[in-house]
């Protein structure tokens, strides 16, 4: 793999992979240190922006533009690299120590920055599990493998000492959590922060409302429920033992692990 890297440190494909490891590495890797370097700062500063989104109401056309130029302009970057490559390529030879410094870097980059590929997908990879039982029928079943998904609910980024929540769970989704105990369970949200539930013979109240199920995604639960309230910063969970309600649990937000759905 060593003589790999080192024979083709001068080859497009080596230029194409530092600068998907790192905006800009490519270019100042052959030498056009200036435009790599604004490479960099347009894409940081995209980073930066989508950081601050996450706190401060930004309307979504503004959003297309902060996103969206900085994306547009990496994308033909790529073709501006191919054809510097190609106007220098015989004409400049790169030592083995520049193409190791610059590949440590860029794969340092991708661990290091929070929102690189490599260090956002870690942090915010779902959680897969094996489903031990047929509580969850018809939907899943003992052993398919499934997956919570935290990126529906949360973003974790390392420079935020705790998730950031941008989305709450709509009512009826699926969802895994940790009880009080610390074990991992899976339920249906039935209440959103801020709601009293219950339910009487099959029916479902909501603030002393009928809520009743449209989409065949959702379950048909049966049986009864005491009124529950949800805090503020919580949801109403409900897990289902042989078709039936088993039990209401009072989940805080920042223990739902994430939304359910099929890994494979």
């Amino acid at each position: 793999m060593i003589k790999s890297i080192l024979k083709k440190r001068d080859s497009v494909s080596m230029a194409m992979v530092l600068h998907l490891l790192t905006p800009g590495l490519g270019h100042i890797y052959w030498n056009e240190y200036l435009f790599g370097l604004f490479i960099f700062l347009i894409t940081l500063t995209a980073s930066v922006l989508f950081i601050v989104s996450l706190f401060i109401a930004i309307p979504v056309p503004v959003r297309l533009v902060i996103y969206g130029l900085p994306l547009l302009f990496y994308f033909f970057s790529f073709f501006d690299l191919y054809r510097s490559v190609k106007a220098r390529t015989g004409r400049l030879k790169h030592t083995s120590r520049r193409i190791w410094v610059c590949l440590i870097t860029g794969i340092l980059f991708q661990f290091l920055w929070p929102l690189a590929p490599a260090n956002f997908g870690v942090r915010n990879c779902p959680d897969i599990f094996i489903q031990d039982n047929n509580n969850l029928a018809p939907f899943y079943t003992e052993g398919d493998v499934l997956k919570a998904s935290s990126l529906a609910y949360f973003l974790d980024v390392w420079i935020v000492n705790k998730k950031i929540i941008h989305s709450l769970p709509d009512r009826f989704e699926l969802v895994r959590f940790r009880s009080e105990t610390n074990s991992k369970l899976c339920g249906w949200v039935i209440g959103l922060p801020a709601e009293e539930v219950e339910m009487i013979d099959d029916i479902l109240f909501v603030n002393n409302t009928p809520i009743f199920a449209t989409s065949e995604s959702v379950p048909m639960l049966r049986g009864n429920l005491p009124l529950t309230s949800a805090g503020a910063y919580s949801v109403l969970v409900v897990t289902v033992r042989l078709g039936s309600v088993d039990q209401i649990r009072e989940v805080p937000l920042t223990h739902i692990i994430g939304k359910v759905g099929i890994a494979f």
